[in-house]
């Protein structure tokens, strides 16, 4: 049995995440650690209507495809909610030192920093949404669409490192495209 800390944010993407790896058989889910992302709804006066819609249509979009798993999520006393940025608190590199899982996943959170990198060096794989090295950072696959370069749509799983998104690459898999897909369904 493999024993993983995942770290990620609140987005049904993210709770289907969680939800999948804690449905395994193989796998023992030590603890979550959902950060608290911003809701859009909260900065509205300042969002074009481009960005409200896509936020809206994003949202709309992972409750169909991921609304049926989510909610056999069962591991409401292994997740911890945290503040964005606060996974680096010392805090939270106590915690993770004493539950010393074999594997932290991490999945759309903050930048984990130096700490908790050299603590757990060559244990920590991130799931990035994007063809790493062509994209970097947050928005790939979106910023990939809008650049028609439909061959960097996907995700990268890779060991973290000190760089954004630049740890040694374990698996690549680009996206399927089917015809009259939109930006959220691919």
């Amino acid at each position: 049995m493999t024993n993983i800390v995942i770290i990620t944010s609140n987005g049904i993407r993210h709770k289907y995440f969680s939800t999948m790896f804690s449905n395994s058989k193989n796998i023992n889910v030590k603890k979550i650690y959902k950060e608290y992302d911003s809701d859009y709804r909260k900065n509205i006066d300042v969002l074009s209507d481009f960005e409200i819609e896509h936020y809206k249509a994003r949202e709309q979009t992972e409750y169909d495809f991921f609304s049926d798993i989510i909610h056999q999520f069962n591991n409401q006393n292994k997740l911890n909610e945290v503040s964005i940025n606060d996974i680096n608190n010392e805090k939270y590199l106590s915690e993770l030192k004493e539950i010393n899982p074999d594997f932290i996943i991490t999945y759309g959170c903050s930048i984990v920093k130096k700490d908790i990198l050299e603590a757990f060096k060559d244990k920590i794989l991130n799931v990035h949404l994007g063809i790493s090295p062509y994209y970097l950072g947050s928005g790939t696959n979106f910023i990939s669409l809008l650049n028609n370069d439909f061959q960097c749509v996907g995700y990268t799983l890779m060991y973290m490192d000190s760089g954004i998104d630049t740890g040694e690459i374990i698996h690549q898999s680009r996206a399927k495209i089917f015809q009259f897909d939109n930006i959220h369904q691919i």
